[in-house]
């Protein structure tokens, strides 16, 4: 039963955050809506999933780490992991601007 529940919830939940992960900075960022975002988040991970899901374990485990040190280390951590996912979402951003748009 556990295997299901993990197969069921867990794995889905991680591939939406995966996937719509980028929504608040397009928000922030653009001041979309939130089915906009939605739909920009999706299109900026479309293709670099698996680097973002391995930059979330990274992330995870850091912060995690700044945990263990009594939380003292999140102050260090928390705030480095989220300007990281910020740079990457410029980046992304960047590179979707310069791709050719079909029609």
């Amino acid at each position: 039963m556990v295997a299901i529940g993990l197969v069921l919830l867990i794995v889905p939940g991680i591939i939406l955050a995966v996937i719509f992960g980028f929504s608040t900075f397009a928000v922030v960022d653009r001041g979309m809506g939130p089915i906009e975002a939605l739909q920009r988040s999706a299109a900026l991970t479309s293709g670099v999933r698996m680097d973002i899901f391995l930059f979330g374990l990274v992330a995870l485990g850091l912060n995690i780490l700044g945990a263990i040190l009594c939380g003292i280390g999140l102050l260090a951590t928390y705030p480095t992991t989220i300007l990281a996912a910020a740079y990457i979402y410029r980046q992304l951003d960047r590179q979707t601007a310069l791709a050719p748009q079909l029609p």
